[in-house]
């Protein structure tokens, strides 16, 4: 299993562009009502992931972002960012 980034605040607090990354997206998460994930709740995905459960889940990516990206490929919420990372500028 491949882990890219897993978007924990107290991790990111550290970083040097924290604040880019606690604000990306935070119009959408507003707008859905909803708050920045937790560290638990990132978590829960990668014990899933890790489980006997997921046995059968294999080559794909699995993105943890509360309906973000989804939301920019079906035009539901104009996120410029999220269709420049799809590649539909």
């Amino acid at each position: 299993m491949q882990v890219n980034f897993i978007g924990q605040r107290h991790l990111i607090e550290r970083a040097v562009d924290a604040d880019l990354w606690l604000t990306f997206a935070s119009d959408y998460r507003e707008q859905a009502g909803i708050e920045t994930s937790t560290a638990e709740e990132q978590a829960n995905l990668l014990v899933f992931l890790c489980s006997e459960a997921a046995s059968q889940v294999n080559g794909v990516s699995l993105v943890s972002d509360a309906g973000y990206l989804s939301s920019a490929l079906v035009d539901t919420f104009d996120a410029p960012m999220a269709k420049m990372m799809l590649g539909r500028t």
